[in-house]
């Protein structure tokens, strides 16, 4: 209990002041001392999220650095090895990071040769206590490492180069993407030596896969997405794997739903009234799969749609009046980051830029024309968009740019794919989606795709 107790004392510091983090991470392995593994890690696993709920990544991050140094047998030191693999591939977080605005590229910076030190030693460590017992199975495939290090490519083609994700080049602006790439791959290579149920599991896999053609191995991706497909019958997951599969030879009717992303020469002008060129050769997006609008005319439904240019994701939404929420009107006075919108009727949109189906986008905006919106777990991401509200007598409208500056390295063109998730929230009534399960929180099983034409 004394331990503990000095253990809080100790996180409420980097609490406090973050830029102890490193020389307090020190003091906590002499304070941890002598504990089980058990305890010692589930104290760090403890510290470790509420850094995340504070929003301090770098923090979170070298704390599960020290989890999965110190206890990777240990249930904690796996969950560290997920949400690291996960930060690692996630090119959402890559970008706020290397842009240095939104999620505070400082808060973010972590010596990534002495990570990818760290975790060597780990992995060296995990195959020596092993190597009594063989090798890897061979249905765990190839060793990640070996794989995102080949110097050039499994099964490049054009196709594939648009299909299975956007290149954007190979460091952006700071060079520290090939570093975070290089610790994931360790990373993977670590869960797939010393956990291979964990290393399975599709919160694994499918991020795999994303850097597998992050680092131009589409062929190995590919066989992530296959395996899935022939083995997971029946689950949200599979379905996920054979849209992925369906991508590569786009016949027939997709597994998941697609929405399609039109090009536009005149960007809309933001006034609500969609009365713009841009939206009339576009295809709606409707919402509903709930019981509450399961009879909904197709007319009265909510619904979106979708257009780009070279600067930025247009997005218009017509939604119905439901008459027991709230009446409040559009307005601009009073607009903040990261406004309450729980009272309000409101849209979601989802983005996931790589398709990892792990990291994206939140976007959300109400009937009042008020947003928030999140990177990940990432709250203090403040991204700059434009939006406008108006209410007619049936019906609220919006309109939205995002730029792609705040999104991605470089804009997306014709034949790129996002993962699209787009929901509306009745509070306390009910949620309605444009794909099935609906969900009043963002769940991979509720993306769908969003092409760019």
């Amino acid at each position: 209990a004394e331990r503990q107790r000095n253990v809080h004392a100790y996180a409420r510091q980097s609490f406090d002041d973050p830029r102890r983090s490193a020389a307090i991470l020190a003091e906590l392995r002499r304070v941890t001392h002598g504990m089980s593994d058990a305890q010692a890690a589930e104290l760090l696993l403890s510290l470790a999220r509420e850094q995340r709920e504070r929003s301090q990544w770098e923090q979170a991050e070298g704390t599960y650095v020290e989890l999965v140094e110190r206890f990777p047998d240990e249930p904690a030191g796996r969950e560290a090895a997920r949400w690291l693999f996960q930060l690692w591939t996630s090119t959402e977080t890559a970008w706020q990071r290397s842009r240095g605005r939104g999620a505070e590229a400082k808060r973010l910076v972590t010596n990534a040769d002495a990570v990818v030190q760290r975790l060597e030693r780990s992995i060296q460590l995990a195959r020596h206590v092993a190597s009594g017992e063989g090798e890897p199975p061979r249905s765990l495939g190839p060793d990640p490492w070996l794989v995102a290090n080949q110097p050039s490519g499994l099964n490049e083609s054009p196709k594939n180069s648009l299909v299975n994700g956007q290149t954007w080049g190979a460091d952006w602006r700071t060079g520290n993407v090939t570093g975070w790439q290089r610790r994931a791959a360790w990373i993977a290579s670590l869960l797939r030596d010393k956990s291979p149920e964990t290393f399975r599991s599709p919160e694994i896999q499918f991020p795999l896969a994303t850097l597998y053609r992050q680092r131009q191995a589409y062929g190995r991706a590919d066989e992530i997405h296959r395996s899935f497909q022939q083995s997971s019958a029946g689950s949200p997951w599979q379905r996920l794997a054979a849209t992925e599969v369906w991508m590569l030879n786009p016949v027939g009717v997709p597994p998941r739903s697609v929405a399609v992303c039109t090009r536009t020469a005149e960007p809309p002008r933001l006034d609500g009234q969609l009365g713009d060129a841009c939206w009339a050769n576009t295809k709606a997006v409707r919402l509903a799969n709930t019981s509450d609008s399961a009879g909904l005319a197709e007319a009265d439904s909510a619904y979106a749609v979708f257009a780009y240019d070279e600067r930025y994701l247009y997005v218009a939404a017509s939604v119905p009046i439901e008459g027991r929420l709230s009446t409040a009107l559009p307005t601009r006075n009073g607009r903040s980051h990261d406004a309450d919108l729980s009272p309000y009727d409101r849209l979601t949109l989802l983005l996931d830029v790589d398709r990892d189906y792990s990291t994206w986008y939140e976007l959300g905006l109400d009937q009042r024309g008020f947003t928030s919106d999140t990177c990940w777990e990432d709250r203090s991401w403040n991204p700059k968009w434009f939006v406008a509200a108006v209410r007619e007598d049936e019906r609220w409208l919006v309109e939205a740019a995002i730029p792609f500056d705040e999104l991605v390295p470089s804009p997306p063109v014709r034949g790129h794919v996002w993962g699209l998730g787009l929901t509306r929230t009745k509070p306390t009534l009910a949620v309605e989606s444009w794909t099935s399960p609906v969900h009043a929180e963002p769940r991979p099983e509720s993306i769908g795709l969003l092409r760019f034409r």
